[in-house]
């Protein structure tokens, strides 16, 4: 193996590869594998996240608060739909096969 030195202004800009060295390949992972990574990562945080969303205490409602809810839900319910309105008061007769 012969090394030539070149003087300082003809040097190359690059550095030189010795030719007995076996040459490296720049490893390039595929892009499936950053976007399985990818993916592994944002299912854990969604997990995690809808934990700790389940994991919050109610809210505190005052009986006030229940009873205006009830009412205002149920008033809006039997109103819209007549087949769930209450029959006239009487006396019905039924027949029966």
């Amino acid at each position: 193996m012969t090394q030539v030195t070149l003087p300082q202004s003809e040097a190359p800009s690059t550095p030189t590869v010795n030719a007995d060295a076996p040459a490296r390949r720049r490893h390039r992972r595929p892009p499936w594998l950053a976007i399985a990574i990818g993916t592994v990562l944002a299912l854990f945080a969604s997990v995690i996240g809808f934990g700790a969303w389940l994991k919050q205490p109610p809210e505190k409602v005052t009986v006030e608060q229940a009873v205006d809810r009830y009412r205002s839900t149920a008033s809006s319910t039997t109103a819209s739909s007549p087949a769930l309105q209450a029959p006239a008061p009487g006396v019905y007769v039924f027949s029966t096969s």
